[in-house]
């Protein structure tokens, strides 16, 4: 192999080690940011880089809704329509009168759907709304005030994909309602804020004015008042779980549980890689690797190793 190819590879490298996957799109075409949050088209998402460990024992959003949608959609969840990558998700929802839904396949793609039949969040208004377990209960609280609970069976669940805020993993066409492909449960809502707790809050802790950013039973806090469309949203707990934003339409951009594998070994080193990828404002961590067939155990890699 020549040398220079070698070279083109480290030079390569040392790109992809400040790159970010992100996919590149026009952000006129995108409604991504409002004046006070963020909402999402069937294009957009944000995903969690990081997995988090396990079903949060409360989820807390606020968000306003249109008074005058029928149209079901995801709030928070890693739920995915290829039936292998079903088990251990979970996501919470909103069907088409306005209900907030739990729904969580386990880990032997067992199902459970909890619906808030007597609580309506499409109302045109902001609302605090709340999702918390507790033991064999789950309740739904709005603007910290109780206002369902329902019997909760508990399932062992250990996410194995990153969760998507704004919509899922979902990409199919629904004919009931119209969205063809790519994030087609999307949010219709404008969400202003998003926590997420490993325990039981209570009603006067929903209610707040503040966050303790480092309360260890805080998984992740998002305040989306300033996001304005921005790629990269940090998280305010101490769990440094940042959320980047995934434009669908434009490309693919990945989370540490995602990868595409080619379906044959190349022969040899490309003399040539070309590669069209969107740096994110603000981006100043390390992005990761383009193309690779690196592997940390010796003597397992194809042919010569490399890697950009």
């Amino acid at each position: 192999m020549k040398k220079t190819t070698r070279y083109l590879a480290l030079i390569f490298l040392l790109i992809a080690s400040i790159a970010v996957f992100a996919a590149t799109a026009n952000a006129e075409d995108s409604v991504f940011s409002t004046e006070d949050g963020i909402t999402f088209i069937q294009n957009d998402r944000l995903i969690m880089r990081e997995l988090i460990p396990g079903i949060p024992k409360t989820f807390e959003t606020t968000i306003k809704y249109p008074e005058d949608t029928s149209m079901v959609n995801v709030m928070f969840g890693n739920y995915n329509d290829i039936v292998s990558k079903r088990p251990n998700s979970f996501m919470y929802y909103v069907d088409g009168a306005g209900h907030p839904i739990f729904y969580t396949r386990d880990k032997n793609d067992t199902s459970a759907r909890y619906t808030f039949t007597k609580v309506n969040i499409y109302t045109g208004a902001w609302v605090d709304l709340a999702i918390v377990i507790d033991g064999d209960k789950i309740h739904c609280y709005v603007d910290g005030a109780l206002k369902q609970s329902l019997a909760y069976t508990e399932y062992e669940l250990t996410p194995k994909t990153c969760m998507v805020v704004g919509g899922d993993y979902r990409s199919k066409s629904e004919a009931s309602t119209g969205r063809a492909g790519t994030n087609y449960a999307y949010c219709l809502g404008v969400m202003k804020s998003l926590a997420l707790y490993s325990d039981t809050r209570t009603a006067d802790e929903l209610l707040a004015e503040s966050r303790d950013k480092g309360d260890e039973k805080l998984i992740a806090l998002y305040d989306f008042s300033s996001a304005k469309g921005a790629d990269l949203i940090p998280d305010g707990s101490n769990s440094g779980n940042t959320l980047a934003r995934e434009v669908i339409s434009g490309g693919i951009s990945f989370v540490q549980s995602d990868k595409y594998v080619a379906s044959s070994k190349n022969a040899s080193i490309p003399e040539t890689i070309e590669a069209v990828f969107k740096l994110p404002d603000g981006f100043t961590g390390r992005g990761g690797i383009i193309y690779s067939n690196y592997i940390s155990i010796k003597g397992t890699a194809y042919c010569s190793t490399y890697a950009w």
